[in-house]
């Protein structure tokens, strides 16, 4: 009896599965949307959006005290409005190094920035907040050209490279930095020249630099912009302010990628707080 019930179990069952086949296949091709965290879908991330807005977070102690170089904080936003009211950021920055470090090689010492999502969203508790590190920037020491590379904040798993580039032997060329994937290369970023950028800087009435992003030599709608801040900001602080516009075709992990190369831009060539002394 109790094989008799095994067999009849099995017999039945297999019946089923003969003749609904048909019906568990379609239900199988139905394709399921994977939603995100609750209130959050999939696409919410702020690397969706077609432009973010960058502030670094100024601090007094460095106004009033240039011989103090603090770890760098930065806000990241989606509009210029919500940037100049000081609203609620949707990602935020913030620098690991070491205090020598900043005080005798500033400002092309290693340093470690974290990107991510802020614990506490409003632009005055960037001060104290904690950060889940989405992606970690690390930017070695160099002597002359710099660089940067992308990393998977939870895996460690290198997205990228960024390299600053000079073709010019009198060293006044226009600024290029490659980004580079497993792939081959992702983007360039053009800029103005150094001398350009050097002479202009401190100049309260300039447009913003505008870095032009290009793919295969061809150009994109992408760009990074450093933003003039007016002329009593620019006396007492080297704090800056960027515009990143990405390109509609640019996966996550490039626009990961051209966000990250403000840092390295703003390290690079805005970090002086005196006139002029952008190095060749």
């Amino acid at each position: 009896a109790e094989y008799m019930g095994h067999f009849l179990s099995v017999y039945f069952f297999s019946r089923f599965i003969f003749f609904h086949s048909p019906v568990l296949i379609v239900l199988m091709s139905i394709p399921v949307k994977i939603s995100g965290p609750p209130g959050q879908s999939m696409d919410s991330s702020p690397l969706n959006r077609p432009e973010l807005f960058v502030r670094q977070r100024r601090d007094l102690l460095e106004a009033f005290c240039p011989a103090f170089e603090l770890r760098n904080k930065y806000g990241i936003f989606e509009t210029k409005e919500e940037m100049d009211s000081k609203g609620n950021m949707v990602m935020a920055a913030m620098e690991e190094s070491s205090c020598c470090c900043r005080f005798f090689l500033n400002p092309r010492h290693a340093l470690t920035v974290d990107l991510g999502t802020p614990a506490d969203p409003s632009y005055p508790g960037l001060k104290e907040t904690t950060l889940t590190p989405a992606y970690r920037l690390n930017k070695p020491f160099t002597c002359c050209l710099s660089e940067m590379s992308v990393t998977d904040g939870i895996t460690g798993q290198r997205i990228s490279n960024m390299d600053e580039e000079c073709r010019n032997l009198w060293g006044c060329c226009p600024i290029q930095v490659t980004a580079t994937g497993d792939e081959g290369e992702m983007f360039q970023l053009t800029g103005p020249s150094r001398c350009w950028l050097g002479l202009c800087m401190q100049c309260p009435c300039r447009d913003p630099f505008v870095f032009e992003v290009s793919q295969n030599g061809q150009p994109t709608s992408g760009k990074v912009e450093n933003l003039p801040i007016g002329w009593c900001k620019m006396c007492f602080t080297n704090a800056d302010e960027y515009r990143v516009e990405f390109p509609p075709q640019f996966t996550t992990q490039m626009r990961a990628t051209l966000l990250s190369s403000v840092f390295l831009l703003d390290y690079t060539y805005f970090q002086a707080k005196t006139q002029n002394n952008i190095e060749n």
